[in-house]
């Protein structure tokens, strides 16, 4: 995700710059979803989330606390969806974690030997 911008309600919903040495952080207390894990780069602001295979698939809001060079703080949420994992064969087990992604009976370590 790229990093967040903000809008200042005093100000017509026109964006504004975000003062230098911003910092940002996940705020725990309010984020606890099952499976899902949200990581915010500390200097952008940028929201990198994974997923596992017991995540709720579904919309999921991401807390994201800004604190200014002044000291005093925001909270942004940052709103993603969680998709379904890739399961090319359709036996329920994501490709990443299937021996045999595409259920063809060979497993993925030989078709990969062999081409």
């Amino acid at each position: 995700m790229a990093a967040p911008t903000f809008t200042d309600p005093s100000k017509d919903d026109a964006d504004t710059t975000l003062p230098e040495k911003s910092t940002f952080a996940l705020d725990s207390t309010k984020f606890n979803e099952k499976d899902v894990t949200a990581v915010v780069d500390p200097t952008t602001g940028a929201v990198t989330v994974t997923s596992g295979t017991d995540a709720t698939q579904g919309p999921v809001t991401i807390p994201v606390i800004v604190t200014y060079p002044d000291g005093s703080t925001d909270t942004v949420d940052v709103p993603v969806t969680i998709s379904p994992l890739a399961d090319a064969d359709g036996d329920g087990i994501p490709d990443d974690k299937d021996p045999d992604a595409d259920g063809d009976g060979v497993s993925n370590a030989d078709e990969k030997i062999v081409g």
